[in-house]
């Protein structure tokens, strides 16, 4: 089962594209496309719920590796190919601002690494611009920080996954162009098409 994240801060259109790509190929490929969190389930609506409250970096935390953990558990195998609209490099990223990332990896320890993740990069001006602002991480600091860290997690090697960085901030239709571009290479890399 092959793992393709949908990865960026807050508005740079993962769950838009996540869809997108969903849609175009669901009737050619054994796909399915997972969301974090997963409101199919309780801990994710629970989690969405939270988002919107002042509550402990801990416990978000272990929501999400709860949410997480439950989706991969009960995820049918007969997939070829998963397409997550964010993965465990979102809780590294937003996380470790103010928790260890050790720790972070720690809880998430039996949630599969996404092989290849595609990173929508815009700005936290532009992130602004597009989201409501009504949960949590969105102000223009916290935001910073986090594409920052996800700039360093691209630049490491510590991770098994291969990253495509995209600019998206271009119309979405653009945007998808390129991504559809990175699918068909991911595609052929593993020899599905």
């Amino acid at each position: 089962m092959l793992i393709i994240a949908i990865e960026g801060i807050d508005g740079a259109g993962k769950t838009t594209i996540s869809n997108m790509l969903y849609n175009e190929f669901k009737n050619k490929l054994r796909i399915k496309l997972i969301k974090e969190p997963n409101t199919d389930n309780k801990i994710g609506r629970i989690l969405k719920e939270y988002l919107k409250e002042n509550i402990s970096g801990k416990f978000l935390a272990l929501l999400y590796a709860a949410d997480r953990l439950y989706t991969y558990e009960f995820l049918e195998k007969s997939y070829d190919i998963i397409i997550s609209d964010r993965s465990i490099f979102s809780s590294i990223a937003y996380q470790s601002i103010y928790l260890p990332e050790e720790w972070i990896l720690e809880i998430n320890k039996f949630i599969p690494f996404p092989k290849y993740v595609i990173y929508l990069d815009i700005s936290p001006e532009t992130s602004l611009k597009r989201i409501k602002g009504d949960e949590l991480f969105e102000n223009l600091d916290y935001l910073r920080a986090v594409r920052k860290k996800y700039h360093e997690i691209i630049s490491s090697d510590k991770f098994p996954t291969k990253f495509f960085v995209l600019n998206a901030e271009d119309s979405i239709e653009n945007v998808y162009k390129n991504v559809r571009k990175c699918f068909i290479k991911i595609l052929k890399e593993n020899r599905l098409i």
